[in-house]
């Protein structure tokens, strides 16, 4: 199912990359927690439960980002987590690694924007 938002004052009224991420998560069975602002979109939070883990969830829920950013023509920008047994995070490494499979870039060197946090990731808007 793809689910197209209208163009418009998308963004003015209320939160709707937060309400986005919701119907993600009831899409895919994963936690999502994204806010929109006026130049980015930030994905705060993304918890593919253990059971959906290494099936292709995670995926579809960045698939799905990244295209609702795109139409929107929105950064996405996010922080990977470190290791916490707790969320399901292995490997800080794995996730840069993941990310960067999604048309991520770390905020560093010569990609380094100074409106945001070294060591965000971030995805401009195609």
């Amino acid at each position: 199912m793809t689910i197209l938002i209208p163009f418009g004052s998308f963004f003015e009224d209320e939160d709707h990359a937060a309400n986005y991420g919701d119907e993600l998560s009831k899409k895919h069975s994963a936690k999502v927690h994204m806010s929109s602002h006026k130049d980015h979109i930030t994905l705060h939070h993304l918890e593919v439960p253990k059971e959906n883990r290494k099936k292709g969830v995670g995926s579809a829920v960045m698939k799905d980002i990244n295209s609702f950013a795109d139409q929107h023509k929105k950064k996405v920008v996010l922080t990977p987590a470190v290791h916490d047994d707790h969320m399901g995070t292995s490997s800080h490494k794995r996730l840069i690694k993941f990310y960067k499979g999604h048309g991520y870039t770390h905020n560093m060197g010569r990609h380094l924007d100074y409106s945001m946090r070294a060591g965000d990731m971030y995805r401009e808007p195609k």
